[in-house]
């Protein structure tokens, strides 16, 4: 089969999603190789495994300021000239020219549950793209059981059109004995708790700087960020300094994926208090690199982590803290989330993650559905 994925500004810098995208195209080529796989991209480059069966081409066009103008403008060319037997659009939408067998990949709705938590434009165009594409994709994907339930309920799909097909951490999130390196390369504490991500108001950073601006400074520990430093109209380190947490935050923005293991392994806690996620790829990251972990008791979270982690009532400060003080405090606590952490990942990989999406892909072109 001849499988079109578009990848609208998904492939640099990849984040959850494009993780999701590299990782099955990754297992695409090894458990495929008769299939073809063509990712169209923006560009300028695209950063995908190296497979002959899988290939890549950037779609130019005038005025492509947004993904409603790329899907609807540039797409329905380049559909045209391939002649795809399935389209795949892991990210929530589909182009109103694609006809044929079509799989979409929902990874939660928070933007129809929150649409306060989403700029305006960018919000009604989830909203609306989405929903036809719910309409109109043969099949829908999801990342956990939570999900499914929120589209089911959401769009009214039944709730034999969705695929739960969970997402998975790669082979290099694993314990480390040696720490050093990454220490000396980024200026590391000696103690800190780690939080990797964005600014996206339900991952709630603001709440995770008041409950560490309570346990921190009696405990000598810091917190590190990994990701964006602002955004949504926050800046964590204005807010630092409003704590009283200047000397005990360190925002290293952006890091190369290669050095993550290093920093959730050498984190003393990792904390991830997001009130709405589909999945949750860092906390997963953290469980299986053993770092002891706590994350909100909310969304798709308490599924995924089971009891590997910590769970703590969601917008609260104060449980956050309590929670935290225990990660720190506690070193039976630590250890046995620490082995815990590694056995629970271990029970997602991207092979299972490709295979099940390929299965998806079969069932979507199968005579009948």
């Amino acid at each position: 089969m001849r499988v079109v994925l578009p990848a609208w500004r998904l492939l640099s810098p990849r984040g959850g999603v494009g993780k999701n995208l590299w990782y099955l195209l990754r297992e695409f080529a090894l458990q495929a190789p008769d299939d073809e796989f063509i990712v169209l991209h923006d560009g300028p480059q695209a950063d995908l495994p190296q497979a002959p069966n899988l290939s890549a081409a950037q779609l130019r066009a005038p005025l492509l300021e947004n993904n409603l103008t790329w899907n609807e403008c540039a797409l329905p060319w380049a559909l045209r000239r391939y002649r795809p037997d399935l389209v795949h659009n892991i990210s929530y939408t589909l182009p109103c020219a694609v006809r044929g067998p079509s799989v979409v990949t929902v990874h939660d709705v928070s933007y129809a549950r929150h649409p306060e938590w989403f700029p305006a434009k960018a919000g009604a165009y989830l909203r609306w793209g989405t929903a036809q594409a719910a309409r109109r994709a043969r099949l829908i994907i999801t990342d956990s059981e939570f999900s499914a339930g929120e589209i089911a309920q959401v769009y009214h799909v039944p709730r034999e059109r969705i695929e739960v097909v969970p997402l998975a951490t790669d082979a290099i999130f694993a314990p480390r004995s040696d720490l050093t390196g990454v220490r000396r390369r980024y200026g590391l504490p000696a103690r800190y708790v780690l939080y990797v991500g964005g600014i996206h108001t339900r991952r709630r950073l603001p709440l995770l700087l008041r409950a560490c601006a309570q346990v921190l400074p009696t405990r000598d520990a810091h917190l590190v960020v990994v990701g964006p430093s602002s955004g949504d109209g926050f800046d964590a380190r204005a807010e630092a300094d409003r704590l009283g947490l200047a000397e005990r935050v360190t925002l290293l923005g952006f890091v190369p994926e290669e050095d993550l293991p290093g920093l959730y392994g050498a984190a003393a806690a990792f904390a991830w208090p997001a009130v709405y996620e589909g999945f949750g790829l860092p906390p997963l990251e953290a469980l299986a690199c053993g770092t002891p972990t706590v994350v909100a008791n909310a969304g798709s979270l308490p599924e995924v982590v089971g009891d590997a982690a910590l769970l703590a009532e969601p917008d609260n400060a104060d449980a956050l803290a309590d929670a935290l003080a225990r990660l720190l405090d506690d070193r039976d606590l630590a250890a046995r989330l620490a082995a815990a952490g590694p056995e629970r990942a271990a029970r997602y990989s991207w092979a299972e993650t490709a295979r099940r999406t390929l299965a998806v892909y079969r069932r979507c072109l199968a005579a009948g559905v």
